[in-house]
């Protein structure tokens, strides 16, 4: 090693620390133009590779302040200057000056391509420390780009090696990290750490996954589980995000461009690229149909240089969406839809969704469209995720981050990053649950109950229902009088004043005449009086099938009278049965049914066309299960009086 250029470079380093911050500029800028010398005489081979003795620095001229150090000719930095310089830039990270702060990123991507393995790792981790340190957060934004550079220029060789290092320090930092007030807080004897890590935070998957675990938030702090979020963003995005969702902003860390995504090999879509027959003109007039378009032009006025990674995210992205390397996210669209019967309630009661023109609630049921109102065929089916629950849900979400596009998308290249899932055990160390997204909307391996993971470790009753909504587990109600036989019954309704019409000419074409009507009547009386239910069917009608079905799901005992296999098919006895059931009740369709000798309706339709009428209704409310067990009651007691 030179004795003349060990000297010259103190000298340098000593002016990095200058109070001026133009001098700490200048001399961190000729500190990096004299390493890209170094790496561009080593073909950016690092030091260990090239040069086993040190970092040779030489070649070229116009030194800082005219120093003899720009114009030594391959000398060779010994290991314990090596570690100042590295030092020193690290330190530079923490300066006052913006400038010098980009000046000494910039070094630093020169510094990671000259040095030995071992002072890489010594970077990767004091970096690592700076990142998770929450004493330095209004710096993190620095920090992080130090991270992103380290990730995108170190040495191949070393990639294993640095990779298995920043994962390691990154998630171990993230599991452990609190402030030193937590130390002493409730923080402090936690033994599990459940590491989240979403995609962009204006993904409709991370404002859905986190109202579940903030939900659950009491819960994990009872089994001492501490909930640490890592999202793609920036502090904006971080912002509206806890703001809309709730989420402490303690939880949140920010991942700008999804550097710990990759390190952890979680996935980023199928794979596709943009082909290069497709031009640079073309690709912005895609990108300008969707959110956020199309990366502005850089300052030269040639194609963004974000262009096409952009491009090639929203490809990837669209193609998940499509279900094309993303497996269980076309299931979970439809499930969405067409509701679960094994998930609960996800709408509550008092939720209300404007999107535009299209208002839904106060809770599922009633919808406006412009000057369209109505109330959707489920609204009173409780205790499962009901058809366009989900969905609805969902359309809330969406109509959040598009509307604030900007401050929600900081990185689009970035857009088809998928997230995971950790569940640590912090005294061993041990992962003790893992998952990794795939797809679009399948944050969860079990998603009609999204934390059911964590049943061995919460409240069981939390874990599987976090929002604590009405649940039925699909085992309570079951499933009779509910599917699409329901929206089609409420649909026949509307013919009702057809049907009556057709009724009333049936029955006279048929031979029946006043008498035969006064006997059906007398006949329907005396049934509905003698049974505590009595349901009048067509033997053919999937609606009086369904009638039954429901009765016999709720163990009911009833008296069941069939007019005929179906009203074009009637005799005329069944035309005068249905002629007499329609002036009695006013319904024209079958079935009919009555309980203690009032009439409920139909299978969905009730007097007065009540939109909780009709047998599935009472089922519904549960007064068709009070009404059986009353019966059952009072026949028990009646046998033990005799």
């Amino acid at each position: 090693m030179s004795g003349s250029n060990n000297v010259s470079l103190n000298a340098l380093l000593k002016k990095t620390e200058h109070y001026d911050k133009d001098e700490r500029y200048m001399a961190t800028s000729d500190l990096c133009e004299a390493l890209k010398r170094h790496a561009s005489a080593k073909g950016n081979a690092p030091s260990g590779v090239g040069s086993p003795g040190g970092v040779a620095v030489g070649g070229g001229g116009g030194g800082y302040g005219g120093s003899s150090y720009g114009h030594q000719s391959s000398q060779v930095i010994d290991t314990s200057t090596e570690r100042r310089i590295c030092t020193a830039v690290l330190k530079l990270l923490d300066d006052n000056s913006n400038d010098v702060q980009a000046i000494a990123v910039k070094t630093l991507g020169v510094l990671l391509t000259t040095v030995h393995e071992e002072q890489v790792i010594e970077i990767a981790d004091r970096l690592c420390t700076l990142v998770l340190d929450a004493a330095k957060s209004e710096l993190r934004d620095v920090y992080t780009i130090g991270l992103r550079t380290l990730v995108k220029t170190v040495p191949l060789q070393m990639g294993d090696l640095v990779s298995h290092r920043l994962v390691t320090r990154l998630v171990d930092g993230i599991r452990n990290n609190s402030t030193s007030s937590s130390s002493s807080s409730s923080s402090e004897g936690k033994t599990k750490s459940l590491v989240v890590l979403l995609p962009q935070l204006g993904e409709f998957d991370s404002s859905e996954f986190c109202e579940h675990l903030i939900a659950a938030s009491d819960a994990l702090t009872d089994a001492d589980i501490r909930l640490r979020v890592v999202g793609i963003g920036d502090p904006s995005a971080s912002r509206e995000f806890c703001s809309f969702t709730g989420l402490d902003p303690d939880a949140l860390r920010i991942d700008p461009d999804g550097s710990l995504h990759r390190a952890l090999g979680l996935y980023s879509g199928p794979g596709f690229d943009i082909p290069d027959f497709v031009s640079d003109d073309a690709l912005k007039f895609a990108l300008n149909a969707l959110p956020g378009g199309a990366p502005p032009d850089d300052d030269d006025g040639t194609s963004a240089s974000q262009l096409r990674p952009v491009g090639k995210a929203w490809l990837n992205y669209l193609a998940m969406c499509a279900g094309i390397g993303a497996p269980g996210t076309l299931r979970e669209i439809l499930r969405g839809y067409f509701g679960d019967y094994d998930a609960p309630e996800r709408f509550a009661e008092d939720d209300v969704v404007n999107a535009g023109f299209i208002a839904v609630g106060p809770g599922v049921g009633p919808v406006k469209m412009g000057p369209l109102e109505y109330t959707q065929w489920f609204a009173d089916e409780s205790g499962y995720q009901r058809p366009v629950e989900l969905a609805t849900v969902r359309l809330k979400n969406m109509v959040e981050v598009l509307t604030k596009w900007d401050r929600y998308v900081s990185n689009p290249s970035t857009i088809s990053q998928r997230g995971g899932t950790y569940l640590f055990d912090d005294e061993t160390g041990e992962t003790l649950y893992e998952y990794r997204h795939r797809g679009v909307l399948t944050y969860s391996e079990t998603m009609p109950r999204p934390l059911s993971f964590l049943s061995p470790y919460i409240d069981e009753d939390v874990a599987r229902n976090p929002l604590g909504l009405p649940d039925s587990g699909g085992k309570t109600l079951g499933t009779r009088g509910r599917g699409i036989l329901k929206p089609a019954g409420k649909a026949m309704g509307l013919l009702g004043p057809l049907f009556s019409a057709e009724n009333r000419l049936q029955a006279r074409a048929s031979g029946a005449d006043d008498a035969d009507l006064a006997a059906a009547k007398e006949r329907v009386e005396s049934i509905i009086s003698s049974n505590e239910i009595a349901v009048f069917t067509y033997g053919l009608s999937p609606f009086s099938s369904e009638a039954i079905a429901v009765l016999d799901e709720a163990n009911a005992v009833y008296e069941r009278v069939e007019a005929g296999l179906e009203w074009f098919l009637l005799d005329k006895e069944g035309s005068a049965l249905r002629a007499a059931l329609l002036d009695m009740t006013g319904q024209s369709s079958l079935p009919h049914v009555f309980v203690d000798g009032e009439h409920v309706g139909g299978l969905f339709t009730g007097p007065n066309d009540e939109t909780r009428g009709g047998l599935a209704g009472l089922k519904e409310s549960g007064e068709l299960g009070r009404i059986v067990q009353g019966y059952e009651t009072a026949s028990t007691a009646a046998a033990a009086d005799e």
